[in-house]
């Protein structure tokens, strides 16, 4: 048995230089190591939409710190950074659909960004772009459409106004699809990728489950129940949603799939410590981060079979 002595050297070996007593779930078949965790450690990570090699990471500490997005090539892991802050908290939202800029959040005012709000950075070294202080949006597949969220609280109350609104670029007007006065927020979203209906999950520290909701005939459908679930994300085949349940007691965070009608809800086995899932382009593989560095698993090897056909058999 190791004493305390030992154990500790071998948690900050591990963790400072990161030798291979970490990797928990590279031995597992079908599952890739990409990156150890790094310093800022990397919180979480979203594939380009159009490279399969390119996945854009936000890696940061909490509270006034070091705070970093950039994109890693999982080939060659060179990494290509976009911003970084020295005193503020910075994080990537999402990819622009062509793959050419990100949406990043500034959490407060920075020396490098001027405001707080979400900026528009383009990936080839342009100055980045200030969009919105509140409204997080994620531009539609086809681009010719913005959703966007946002919180609004009322002075001396804890309740808080939660929206989601479809903006028409070319009109520049805004429809809202869903609204709730309540403690409830939004834990994510996603669009399909025809553009005709956005995944979300909704709810509270203690409860929260994915819904659907039609961008055009706003007709709203939940898909889980009773569930810690959050972060979903739909595949660019159409026919997989992929998110994170966290256990009831919080021990536990898992992946889990599926369909859009709410069937075949199925958890990808051996994964019990993960956060931050994402799609590759073609839909074959996900990326995740985990304790110890950021991975991607290969779906039909982990299934032994096509989950877009069988997933449940």
């Amino acid at each position: 048995m190791k004493s305390s002595i030992e154990t500790t050297l071998t948690i900050f070996l591990c963790g400072i230089l990161l030798t291979a007593c970490g990797r928990q779930y590279s031995k597992l078949e079908g599952i890739t190591f990409i990156a150890p965790l790094g310093n800022p450690p990397i919180d979480y990570v979203i594939w380009s939409p159009i490279d399969q090699d390119e996945i854009l990471v936000t890696a940061s500490v909490l509270g006034p710190g070091n705070s970093e997005i950039y994109v890693l090539n999982i080939s060659t892991k060179k990494k290509q950074i976009l911003a970084q802050s020295k005193l503020g908290q910075i994080g990537a939202e999402a990819w622009t659909p062509d793959g050419e800029r990100i949406i990043a959040f500034v959490n407060s005012e920075t020396v490098e960004f001027k405001e707080r709000g979400y900026w528009i950075i383009p990936i080839d070294g342009d100055s980045p772009e200030f969009f919105d202080k509140s409204d997080a949006p994620i531009w539609s597949p086809d681009e010719d459409k913005i959703a966007l969220y946002s919180i609004d609280q009322e002075p001396g109350s804890y309740a808080e106004e939660i929206k989601l609104r479809i903006r028409d670029i070319s009109t520049n007007q805004d429809e809202t699809i869903f609204s709730n006065v309540g403690v409830q927020r939004f834990y994510g979203f996603s669009w399909a990728p025809d553009g005709q209906n956005l995944v979300f999950a909704f709810g509270d520290d203690n409860s929260r489950d994915i819904y659907i909701i039609n961008v055009k005939t706003q007709k709203l459908r939940q898909i889980t129940a009773n569930g810690r679930n959050s972060s979903p994300v739909w595949s660019p085949k159409g026919d997989i949603i992929v998110y994170n349940k966290v256990t009831v007691d919080g021990l536990k965070s898992t992946i889990h799939l599926i369909r859009p009608d709410g069937s075949c809800d199925i958890e990808i086995p051996n994964l019990d410590d993960v956060r931050s899932v994402t799609w590759s382009p073609d839909g074959m593989k996900l990326a995740f981060v985990a304790s110890d560095g950021a991975y991607y698993l290969e779906i039909d090897k982990i299934f032994g079979n096509d989950s877009y056909q069988t997933p449940c058999q």
